[in-house]
């Protein structure tokens, strides 16, 4: 009995004892990975073709869905890849490949930056890009797989 008890001490001690603090993952590393789009919107001024739709979806037996994958860029612990491919029914599945984000910290996420100016964030499990250029904006939202 007296060694259980002393097995029982020892157990409770080294439960007690505090984790060491792991370094966090570099910032690509928390970024890479399958995502799927749960919304992709677009508007340009002066057109009838504008919208905004939660994915995935089925309209009329025609099925929608997309995926965004990051992935580490040139060897680079701060900047990643998008792809991001969306699939209908029916038709070859659109890809939008989108080059050297730069990731920055900021607070809890993740900057995606392009040229000095940020065009999304992420804290890892989600990523939200918002694009305007020339009055065109496409705003696209996944959450990890």
């Amino acid at each position: 009995m007296k060694h259980l008890l002393l097995l029982l001490v020892g157990l409770l001690a080294f439960a007690s004892c505090k984790k060491e603090d792991e370094p966090m993952p570099v910032a690509s590393a928390r970024v890479a990975g399958t995502y799927v789009v749960s919304r992709i919107a677009y508007d340009a001024p002066g057109t009838v073709d504008d919208y905004d739709v939660t994915l995935p979806r089925s309209v009329n037996g025609v099925s929608q869905s997309g995926t965004l994958v990051a992935q580490r860029f040139n060897n680079r612990d701060d900047a990643v890849t998008i792809v991001i491919t969306i699939k209908t029914t029916g038709e070859q599945d659109q890809n939008l490949d989108l080059q050297d984000f730069d990731l920055a910290e900021s607070g809890r996420t993740l900057n995606l930056n392009f040229n000095g100016a940020t065009y999304g964030t992420t804290d890892g499990n989600t990523i939200k890009l918002d694009f305007t250029e020339n009055g065109e904006r496409l705003v696209v939202e996944a959450k990890r797989q």
